[in-house]
């Protein structure tokens, strides 16, 4: 059976069952990278690819002209589709011309028109690898469900076969693609259920990366990266945000410093200052100083006066000044403050508060007596004081008369020829001290 009568039935195929041919929709555009013009002025026009004719003789398909770096043919849909699957006619006269020129071309599909995007920013759905001088086939169906705007054929292979002619060329006769309206699925084009995509043969809902389920109702954690996820799943495409671990990034590890595994949840790098653990969410023993080892919790040193691996054991009493971490042995005594031990620091961190302390036990021993001091004398002395008292009124701020000072100086001048004093334990008659004291003590008298 001839090409065109396989065509025929296949065109009478899908009008019962068929996605709907979107090349052949009023609002589809077509462009090539250049047209090629035969010596008899005719123009191989873009156009050619998409009017409903898949007869692969030359007359009947586009063409691109030669000593160029690149070829490509583009389908402008005119908004986005969800696409099936394309078909190309490729020019093809039996005895006459083979596909050489069709090597090694590629389909792509995108959002951006050919003249302002690179192959990398597309989604590429077909590669040929056909070397020479092997040919690909004429026709080919290409599998391609994406959703898109823009269908492009492109290639960049100079056939052998062409020489002298030289540059990639492209003579595509009918470009087929196949698909439905947005939010549509199936053979028959009908309404996806529950979501605004789906998947164009099952009619599964196809999520946006930001939520997922059945009907895409679900949103991905806010701690995804990007907060984007699989669309069945839920799992986090691209990792956690910092803190967070898990396959939805919901379980937090917040006391690692730098983050952790986004499986297991192990802290990366080292747990902070007094902190060990997996997750770096257990604490130190109270007398590790400077932490510990992060896995096992060992103290990395103790402070004073404790010892052992966790430096939960407390040196002996005899030990003044801290012991040996290992052994307990006692610590000698520092000669020099900054080259202490190191299990010494609390004992001399202590000092100053012990000094302070002596400082005020001293201050209020020296208050206490200086009062006791004062309080005997005036119990000892009243007479004084009062006299004192009386001499201040009487004589106001006038100093000794020079009598009494007369008197004394006589008093002290013939103690040596008193002759009263016969014996220790006898005295004659008044003494010159008693003469003194009455001339001296009671100045106002006088």
């Amino acid at each position: 059976m001839r090409l065109q009568e396989w065509t025929y039935l296949a065109g009478v195929f899908c009008l019962v069952a068929c996605y709907d041919n979107l090349s052949r929709r009023r609002t589809t555009t077509v462009t090539q990278s250049t047209t090629f013009k035969s010596d008899t002025d005719f123009w191989y026009n873009a156009t050619l690819a998409i009017d409903g004719l898949t007869n692969t003789s030359d007359s009947y398909c586009s063409h691109t002209g030669t000593d160029q770096a690149i070829a490509w043919l583009q389908v402008d849909l005119g908004a986005y589709y969800s696409i099936h699957s394309v078909k190309l006619f490729y020019r093809n006269e039996e005895g006459i011309w083979r596909p050489y020129r069709f090597r090694q071309f590629f389909l792509d599909v995108s959002g951006v028109p050919v003249t302002e995007s690179i192959t990398l920013n597309r989604t590429r759905c077909f590669t040929d690898n056909t070397s020479a001088p092997e040919v690909p086939p004429d026709v080919i169906s290409i599998p391609c469900q994406h959703t898109a705007r823009y269908v492009i054929v492109e290639t960049t292979y100079d056939a052998p076969e062409d020489d002298p002619v030289k540059g990639p060329i492209l003579e595509l006769c009918e470009i087929e693609i196949y698909g439905c309206e947005i939010g549509k699925y199936g053979d028959y084009c009908i309404s996806c259920q529950g979501c605004q995509t789906c998947n164009i043969e099952s009619g599964k809902c196809v999520c946006n990366n930001t939520h997922y389920g059945p009907t895409c109702s679900n949103e991905c954690s806010d701690k995804c990266t990007m907060k984007s996820c699989s669309d069945e799943t839920g799992f986090c495409v691209f990792g956690c945000r910092s803190g967070y671990y898990g396959n939805r990034c919901n379980i937090a590890c917040y006391a690692c410093q730098s983050g952790c595994d986004r499986i297991t949840g192990e802290c990366i790098g080292d747990c902070p200052v007094g902190m060990y653990g997996f997750s770096c969410d257990r604490n130190c023993n109270n007398y590790c100083r400077n932490g510990c080892e992060k896995i096992s919790g060992l103290c990395n040193e103790c402070v004073s006066g404790k010892m052992g691996n966790f430096c939960n054991t407390t040196c002996g009493d005899d030990c003044v000044y801290g012991c040996n971490r290992t052994t307990g042995n006692c610590t000698e005594r520092p000669e020099w403050y900054d080259d202490r031990p190191l299990d010494t620091e609390v004992r001399y961190n202590s000092f100053p508060n012990s000094i302070f302390i002596l400082y005020i036990v001293v201050a209020f021993l020296f208050m206490s007596l200086t009062v006791n001091v004062f309080t005997v004398t005036w119990i000892v002395c009243p007479n004084r004081f009062k006299r004192r008292e009386k001499s201040n009124k009487g004589c106001g701020d006038s100093s000794i008369n020079s009598t009494s000072i007369i008197r004394q100086s006589t008093v002290y001048e013939t103690a040596d020829d008193n002759t009263g004093y016969h014996e220790l334990a006898y005295i004659s008659g008044s003494s010159h001290y008693d003469e003194f004291q009455g001339d001296y003590l009671d100045p106002c008298s006088m």
